[in-house]
């Protein structure tokens, strides 16, 4: 198997729905990526391909933390989907890896998860708890993960996180 991956393109939108479809098996994940895109609020959504095949997705998208007195740069990740043949074969922690570069590329200082702690921790995430973030919903806390991209980058925020405005088809 060669993955390779690539930003996103107009022509991609298509596929992007199928794999959150397939992945997810529901419309709801897709939707968030067509709505951030509408909003504005894909920071950065990237893809996976085995053999021009597109397998995977990975977004990010910026979030606010309640006491942000540094103006910390942060953003969520999410979603992240991998056609169902294709997981557990390290194409999301690909899709993972490659994404926080990018977005330490474009100067963002943390980013915040909501999912599987066993998966994200692979990547460094930690509990969110652990930098005095919260969710700003009701979830089992070790749900709510965060990794600083810059050294001490959430040291003086706290409070509760909120995604995006397109996040709000979850509620």
């Amino acid at each position: 198997m060669t993955i390779s991956i690539r930003e996103e393109a107009p022509a991609d939108h298509a596929a992007i729905k199928r794999i959150h479809n397939a992945a997810f098996e529901q419309k709801l994940e897709a939707d968030l990526v067509d709505a951030l895109r509408a909003d504005g609020d894909l920071t950065v959504s990237l893809l996976a391909e085995d053999h021009d095949c597109v397998v995977g997705h990975i977004a990010f998208s910026p979030v606010t933390i309640e006491h942000n007195p540094l103006s910390r740069k942060v953003a969520g990740l999410g979603p992240l989907g991998v056609v169902p043949g294709k997981q557990r074969k390290g194409i999301g922690l690909a899709l993972m890896a490659q994404g926080l570069a990018r977005c330490r590329h474009l100067g963002l200082e943390a980013v915040a998860v909501l999912g599987d702690p066993s998966y994200y921790a692979q990547a460094g995430f930690k509990a969110a708890r652990n930098f005095g973030l919260h969710y700003s919903h009701e979830i089992p806390s070790e749900c709510f993960m965060a990794l600083e991209l810059k050294e001490k980058a959430l040291a003086q925020v706290s409070g509760r996180v909120f995604y995006a405005t397109a996040f709000s088809m979850f509620d």
